[in-house]
């Protein structure tokens, strides 16, 4: 039996997010400026500013101009906000208050300083790094990757030791900053570190049940889960869910834990692995008020993007019903609604989007141009880990179909930069760079297609109807088949598949 002690500091985590930050600043103008020196030639940064108003994340980015490297934003708060510039680092963001008025400057060596009312709240989040340097690193620094129970604990250690420091380095400076902002940082802190427990967590349990690189008994698993990650006041982890502010880490943590909970509650069966139904139910028993709304429409939102879902896709419209059947929260529903409408347009069975797109040597292609093939249409990005993943599983597909006439395989970039998209197409890491070569250009093919996740694939049959919205399976026990052997069915003249 592997366990853990539980840590005291988890609760810490809980008592943050159970104390509410009342609302005592009334409406007041808040300010950021800043400069940087490498950004003199660009027009433009975009900083995510989350006051808890949108359902729709997307809103909370907002395009800032930029003239010889400075920048101006100012916005009316009623209660703080999480900020994201394109400086932070480290997965870390800041905090600012109703009133803030603070400046960035930041150097040719991108070092950063800050100045103003409220900026000590800026360095004391970037002096926390700092604190990680003094941690030694676990071997396996990585959370997507799991090579042992060993390399579980060790992340947990080294998660352990640095949340201890940093919180000690916080404490210094609780009389010197609101206690709003303080409590704040503390669930920043905390949910920074916590998030790689919990995805290396996520990795150990795919090494052990879908990649089986490492043995143990689901016995085993299931006590290292209990003293690592599960937690008795879990379930109350916010007390207050109309509290925005703290809903902020509460959320991010939440969505991480959901799924692995759920697969923990069935005793990780591989048919409960994100099962669809289960954890939209899980959510609903986990979580109330504003949280669960959060959760459950961020949950159904990467449902309605993710291409490997294939015939669970019934299911998700169950789920989605359900939700859009209750009246509370109604931007959140219109939100899911707008995506559900969406999906629902590229499902399987349903006939494909046309399009029409230049090549790498400037020529235009239709899906009209392609009528009467069978296609494979992988949409991908240069930098895109899980799209790098897919390239040698992508390359035994085209392999199997170099000589077939009838058999179309069309990769669309994103890469807004069209010198990096072509480089990527020569160094084939991101993908197979043969076959059709597009570009997404300027059109709305990516919307058309209702593409969140990169990579999306769609197998398109003769007729021109989609086929399956999965992309094809890389794990070694698989390694394309499956995809080989529903193209080589969709060849057969015979076969009806719509």
């Amino acid at each position: 039996m592997i366990v853990c002690k539980k840590r005291s500091y988890f609760l810490l985590f809980i008592c943050v997010l159970l104390i509410c930050c009342q609302n005592i600043y009334g409406q007041k103008l808040t300010v950021l400026t800043g400069y940087a020196e490498k950004l003199k030639n660009t027009d433009s940064i975009t900083i995510t500013l989350d006051d808890g108003g949108n359902a729709d994340y997307h809103k909370d980015r907002i395009k800032v101009p930029l003239t010889d490297g400075r920048f101006f934003f100012k916005k009316t708060l009623t209660h703080p906000a999480m900020v994201v510039t394109p400086f932070n680092s480290g997965g870390y963001s800041y905090i600012m208050e109703p009133g803030d008025s603070i400046n960035i400057f930041i150097d040719e060596n991108n070092s950063l300083a800050f100045s103003g009312r409220g900026s000590l709240k800026f360095r004391i989040i970037e002096d926390a790094k700092i604190i990680n340097d003094s941690v030694r690193l676990p071997p396996n620094p990585y959370f997507t990757s799991c090579d042992s129970i060993g390399d579980y604990l060790a992340m947990c250690h080294w998660v352990d030791t640095v949340q201890i420091k940093r919180l000690a380095f916080l404490e210094t400076y609780k009389d010197s900053i609101s206690s709003n902002a303080f409590l704040l940082m503390q669930a920043a802190l905390i949910t920074q570190a916590e998030s790689y427990r919990l995805r290396k967590m996520q990795s150990l349990m795919a090494a052990v049940h879908f990649f089986k690189t490492i043995k143990v008994s689901k016995e085993e698993l299931g006590d290292l889960y209990d003293s690592t990650v599960e937690r008795s006041a879990f379930r109350n982890i916010i007390a207050r869910h109309d509290d925005i502010s703290a809903g902020w880490y509460a959320t991010e943590l939440a969505l991480m834990y959901l799924p692995t909970k759920n697969w923990r509650d069935n005793n990780f069966s591989e048919t409960s692995f994100e099962a669809i139904g289960d954890e939209y139910k899980e959510a609903g028993m986990l979580f109330n008020g504003l949280l669960r709304e959060k959760i459950i429409s961020l949950r159904l939102k990467f449902w309605l993007g993710n291409r490997a879902i294939g015939d669970r896709f019934v299911d998700l419209q169950n789920c989605v019903k359900d939700y859009l059947s209750k009246s509370d929260y109604p931007e959140y529903k219109s939100w899911i609604n707008g995506i559900y409408e969406k999906a629902v347009k590229v499902a399987k069975g349903n006939r494909a989007p046309g399009f029409s797109l230049y090549d790498h040597n400037g020529e235009l292609v239709s899906l009209e141009d392609l009528k009467g093939k069978v296609i494979l249409l992988d949409f991908w990005f240069t930098g895109c880990g899980p799209c790098a993943g897919l390239v040698p599983v992508m390359s035994k597909i085209e392999n199997a179909f170099n000589n077939n006439p009838d058999v179309k395989l069309v990769n669309v970039s994103v890469d807004e930069d069209l010198g990096k998209w072509k480089k990527s197409l020569i160094e084939r890491k991101y993908t197979t760079g043969s076959g059709i070569c597009l570009n997404i250009g300027k059109t709305s093919t990516v919307n058309d297609y209702n593409v969140h996740s990169f990579p999306s694939v769609f197998l398109i049959d003769k007729g021109g109807y989609i086929v399956s919205i999965s992309p094809p399976d890389a794990r070694p026990s698989n390694n394309g088949e499956e995809m080989i052997e529903q193209i080589n069915k969709l060849l057969k003249p015979a076969e009806h598949h719509h």
